[in-house]
């Protein structure tokens, strides 16, 4: 075989252990936070419901307006009474300076209601090294706020990510909105 061959192959196994790596190191575990993210969205609108419900049936009980309490003070964190875009785009620039990520372009989508809930999406385009990225999405994950990460495509450039994210948020709906 020439010389010339072996070095292609060389390249082409090289190409192929740097896509198998980049699955296995980013994908899956983005994949696998995405799943986590819906269910925890889906545990989140439970205990919504859950607590108007309880509130209803006990409302002349202190023990229970304390835990009540703590248990809204929760909720309200994870799902705003209202959809505040400015607030939510200052939360994503300023945890994403706090973990490294630069991000290039924020393009949020208007408000939709879905389910019991409204659903803010936001698009992100970003740059940032594997570390700083992965400690971006865990810190909005410790917020307060109910983050989902609907989608994700990264592309791998000397060491450095680009991403293109798409994050959703949510918040109840407006007063006037609420259905009976």
């Amino acid at each position: 075989m020439p010389e010339q061959a072996k070095g292609v192959w060389r390249y082409l196994l090289a190409g192929l252990l740097v896509l198998a790596l980049g699955y296995f190191a980013v994908h899956r575990p983005l994949a696998a936070a995405c799943v986590e993210a819906r269910q925890a969205a889906r545990a989140a609108e439970a205990q919504v419901t859950l607590i108007r419900q309880d509130k209803a049936a006990h409302m002349d009980n202190g023990q229970s307006d304390k835990r009540l309490t703590e248990e809204q003070r929760t909720a309200d964190a994870a799902l705003p009474d209202v959809v505040d875009t400015s607030a939510l785009l200052a939360e994503l620039q300023h945890t994403a300076l706090q973990q490294g990520v630069q991000l290039t372009a924020v393009l949020p989508q208007e408000a939709q209601p879905q389910g019991e809930v409204w659903r803010q999406s936001v698009q992100v385009n970003c740059e940032a090294d594997y570390f700083s990225l992965l400690n971006f999405l865990r810190a909005l994950e410790a917020q307060g706020r109910f983050w989902q990460l609907d989608e994700a495509h990264l592309t791998s450039t000397g060491g450095r990510l680009r991403g293109e994210l798409r994050f959703s948020a949510f918040a109840l709906p407006p007063a006037g909105e609420v259905e009976p």
